[in-house]
């Protein structure tokens, strides 16, 4: 007890003194010690202290200059403390010292009087003598202190903004911080459920009277999708799908099958025509047998006209691999007449693409290479080549360079997939593996796609060729 009334009126101090008392007697194994005569204490024995700054109602006093009342001393208009003789208290050096060591120190005032007390006592802090470092007060104070600091009165809020401003983060607070139910906080704030959730509302998307409070973080619910967010946000991508990876090569192309046909099937919806061109490769084979046509012309009753697309035709399937027209043909004889094959002209450029579907050659197989190299008699060093696509290779530094096939032929020119891309219309590598990594980075450097249908360790090696750091599962 910091203070002692030589009178038989209780203080505040003496009450809650008894009521520790009454306390420790019920509960006798609680460790509670109680000091009673306040000359002895010393900020050693405090951890926290609480006074209250009384306004003064003597007119005499008022008269002399006292504002304010703390514990048995007053308080001067010049800052000045007179101690009492109706009491005894602990001297306000104890608390100044207390502030100093670090130790709370609460101090209460309420109303204008509080205000003008705590004004006062502000001129003991300039010179290092402060009494609190911990202020408990109501709102016509807090008010009133802001005015004396000359805070512009347009910047206080007023009752019902501030009301609104406290229960919404309040209301915030105990639902996400300390878990509690909307009927819960309902009942601690003294208010309605329906009131509750309109603050809740208010704190997450803002008001008129209150901007919003909450900052949400969404968590992809798995690696794959982390990859999906990553490779979006740092390649700029239009559309990524990362599936995961599994034990062997056909599982894989299931898997990166599956999931371009979904995204064919995406880009469809809400068309009522649209040509699509697919290259070759086994990636692009998976899509197609993955592609259930009559379901998925079923379920896109405004499509009138889907016209398929042949980009390429392989020179040397024994050593390259699948041709687009071997992997689509078989696929349209049982569809009905709105699904069209046709085959791209390289000397028109026609027909007009909305989207391209292509595989990409990582040249990770010196044999098949060499006998290609051989092949076109193509003139450059095998090491400066970094991929193939459409039958046209490209090198690191960005060179195009189309075979004789695919000039004869008249294969789609890589030009027209970064034309596609710079129309921003959906230019699709679906690729596999962690070894084609190096041949997708230089088709992104060159603008050659836009959109990515890969699984996990290939999407993983992708970021980690960029530099950008991997997501946490």
């Amino acid at each position: 007890m910091m203070w002692r009334n030589n009178f038989d009126e209780e203080t505040g101090a003496e009450a809650l003194m008894e009521v520790v008392a009454r306390y420790a007697t019920s509960v006798p194994s609680q460790n509670i010690d109680a000091v009673i005569e306040p000359d002895i204490l010393k900020a050693e024995d405090l951890d926290w202290a609480f006074f209250e700054f009384e306004p003064v109602r003597d007119e005499r006093l008022k008269s002399k200059g006292f504002v304010a009342r703390i514990l048995n001393y007053l308080l001067g208009k010049d800052g000045s403390l007179s101690a009492l003789s109706d009491g005894t208290s602990v001297p306000p050096s104890l608390l100044q010292h207390m502030v100093q060591q670090g130790k709370g120190v609460v101090a209460i005032a309420e109303g204008i009087e509080g205000a003008k007390a705590i004004m006062t006592e502000y001129k003991l802090r300039t010179k290092g003598r402060a009494l609190f470092n911990f202020l408990v007060t109501d709102e016509v104070c807090a008010s009133e202190i802001l005015r004396q600091f000359n805070h512009r009165v347009a910047d206080i809020p007023h009752r019902r903004d501030w009301w609104i401003k406290r229960h919404t983060f309040l209301s915030a607070f105990l639902r996400y911080n300390a878990k509690q139910t909307n009927n819960e906080i309902a009942r601690l704030l003294s208010l309605s459920v329906k009131q509750v959730k309109r603050l809740l509302e208010h704190a997450a998307q803002g008001s008129v009277e209150v901007d919003p409070i909450l900052s949400f973080q969404v968590r992809p619910p798995s690696l794959e999708m982390a990859l999906e967010v990553a490779l979006l946000k740092n390649w700029s991508l239009m559309e990524v799908r990362v599936v995961p990876t599994l034990g062997g090569v056909e599982g894989n192309l299931r898997l990166v099958g599956e999931a371009g046909a979904d995204l064919l099937a995406s880009l469809l919806r809400r068309q009522e025509t649209f040509t699509v061109g697919f290259g070759g490769g086994r990636a692009i084979k998976a899509v197609a047998e993955a592609l259930d046509l009559n379901r998925l012309l079923q379920d896109l009753p405004l499509l009138r006209r889907l016209r398929i697309c042949i980009l390429e035709r392989n020179p040397l399937p024994k050593v390259l691999g699948v041709t687009a027209e071997t992997i689509l043909s078989p696929l349209l004889s049982p569809i009905d007449d709105r699904v069209v094959l046709c085959r791209y002209n390289g000397t028109t450029n026609e027909p007009k693409l909305d989207a391209v579907f292509v595989s990409i050659g990582s040249l990770n197989y010196p044999d098949s290479i060499h006998a290609f190299v051989h092949e076109e008699e193509l003139n450059i060093a095998k090491d400066s080549l970094a991929g193939l696509i459409l039958f046209q290779f490209i090198t690191w530094d960005g060179q195009i360079l189309p075979t004789h096939w695919a000039r004869e032929l008249g294969f789609m020119p890589l030009s027209e997939l970064q034309r596609m891309v710079r129309e921003g219309k959906p230019v699709v590598i679906v690729a596999y593996g962690a070894h084609k990594a190096d041949a997708i980075l230089a088709a992104y450097k060159m603008g050659l796609f836009n959109c990515l249908v890969v699984d996990r360790v290939l999407a993983e090696a992708l970021l980690a060729r960029s530099q950008h750091a991997l997501p946490s599962p």
